[in-house]
């Protein structure tokens, strides 16, 4: 009997072992070619919302009347503090921007040089032991900017609550991140049939299980002295091309979204994410879109007002 026991258990973790996908998680490397592709595609309307979301908390605070210190935390390509400042009116005297990402910086370096502001980029990662170091004697910012970068932190509370020390007492925190969407979605269904030595949330460049109502909860939580107001509009997102050619061709935008490489995948998987993508997404103007909701988190003292 125990032998039989023995057998039947192998083989059931053998065929369960068979379901399990094999396929790594993005390298940085892979993670910067997939969101660059999702920055720069050309029908995606989620950082027109976002740069509205954010124009609005720049009027309000005053940072378009006198220049200000900037904190960008997780700066990516500096495209979208360019657009703020061109676009929103934004006025910064010095920005410090903090990307770990070595694929990223030289393009970082050299949009910041447009700015015309002094400006310092520091590769280390931030983590509760960050300290911004002697470039800028003022360590203390009117605005932190964290946008679409707390995926990337092991534990990304910490790191908001550590981002919030480094606010001037009139400092504004403003966090972009995802809702609850099919991104989220899509990549909890990964992890879940995933081998978990090969890949899990912790393991990857991003982990897109995290969404902004936790992050605004929590902060709450832990800063009651503290106003957390989170703004969400629908923006929509181009799979048309992944969508007509029902899933049998590389799309960076999905592998941004799954933190894997979509064509790496098992048919089966493949077959369940198109399903997924397809029934998230409506047509406009003859062209598939997936509907995903920007969130902004406005976090600063009480009394301030935005």
């Amino acid at each position: 009997t125990t032998l039989l026991y023995t057998i039947k258990f192998e083989m059931n973790n053998s065929q369960e072992e068979d379901h399990l996908e094999r396929a790594p998680p993005l390298t940085e490397a892979e993670y910067a070619v997939t969101f660059r592709a999702l920055a720069e595609t050309r029908f995606n309307s989620e950082y027109d919302i976002a740069s509205g979301i954010a124009g609005h908390v720049i009027q309000e605070s005053g940072f378009s009347s006198a220049p200000i210190n900037m904190l960008s935390i997780g700066a990516g390509l500096g495209g979208f503090e360019t657009r703020l400042v061109k676009e929103k009116g934004l006025k910064i005297a010095r920005i410090y921007a903090v990307e770990p990402n070595a694929d990223h910086v030289p393009t970082l370096t050299s949009t910041l040089q447009n700015l015309g502001c002094e400006f310092h980029v520091d590769t280390s990662y931030f983590d509760p032991t960050f300290q911004p170091n002697a470039t800028f004697q003022d360590t203390s910012f009117d605005l932190v900017l964290m946008s679409h970068c707390l995926y990337t932190f092991p534990d990304p509370f910490s790191a908001v609550l550590h981002a919030i020390t480094f606010l001037k007492p009139s400092g504004v925190l403003l966090i972009f991140h995802q809702g609850d969407s099919v991104c989220s979605t899509m990549f909890n269904y990964l992890v879940q049939r995933s081998d978990p030595q090969i890949f899990n949330p912790r393991m990857v460049v991003n982990d897109h299980s995290l969404t902004a109502g936790k992050i605004a909860e929590f902060v709450r939580s832990k800063r009651p002295d503290l106003d957390v107001v989170m703004k969400v509009e629908m923006a929509q997102v181009d799979i048309d091309e992944f969508i007509r050619a029902q899933g049998e061709k590389e799309d960076d935008i999905i592998s941004f979204f799954l933190q894997a490489d979509y064509l790496k995948l098992s048919g089966e998987t493949r077959e369940r994410v198109y399903g997924m993508a397809r029934g998230h997404s409506e047509v406009v103007k003859g062209r598939y879109f997936i509907n995903h909701p920007c969130c902004g988190i406005v976090i600063q003292n009480h009394g301030n007002g935005i």
